[in-house]
């Protein structure tokens, strides 16, 4: 019951946050080595690969974007330091599947984010070093990674995981 009114809402009353843009740049800007700008579009660019996976395995729009949300907040308290970004990609939407009772096999999931991530990083990287920081960038995303990343990605969360977006009925 309380889930169905936002106003008492964990999503509410944890994680709407009211910041001004300095505050946003320095969010941002806890990640070591990276300027704002670079942290912004890393974020895009990762928002777009969960949502290229999620494309590419059927899963609905409202199970997509929980899990960019997710992926979100888990940044808002860890820098990417903390965690390979695509490992916690592949955990924030198995996730997000759960929450929003989409039924996905995690080793249907791995496979898929192993095969974008290796596209991505394919057609950017310079050939000659392509294939080994392909490796590098997928080498921890297993099964196993992605069940202990979902851990980690809850205890963010604080367990909080019912996110109010327009996707939800």
């Amino acid at each position: 019951a309380m889930a169905a009114n936002f106003w008492v809402s964990t999503h509410c009353l944890h994680w709407t946050l009211k910041l001004s843009p300095e505050q946003v740049d320095t969010a941002h800007g806890k990640h070591e080595g990276l300027t704002a700008a670079e942290v912004k579009r890393l974020h895009a660019d990762l928002a777009e690969l969960i949502q290229d996976v999620g494309v590419d395995m059927g899963l609905r729009q409202l199970v997509i974007s929980t899990s960019i949300v997710y992926f979100k907040r888990f940044f808002l308290r860890h820098t990417f330091g903390d965690m390979n970004p695509h490992l916690l990609a592949a955990a924030a939407l198995y996730l997000a599947c759960k929450v929003e009772e989409f039924h996905v096999r995690l080793t249907t999931l791995v496979k898929e984010v192993r095969n974008v991530v290796g596209k991505v990083i394919a057609a950017a990287a310079p050939e000659a070093e392509r294939d080994a920081l392909v490796r590098r960038q997928l080498t921890p995303i297993t099964n196993e990674a992605v069940l202990e990343a979902e851990l980690c990605l809850l205890e963010a969360l604080n367990f909080d995981t019912i996110v109010f977006h327009p996707y939800r009925p």
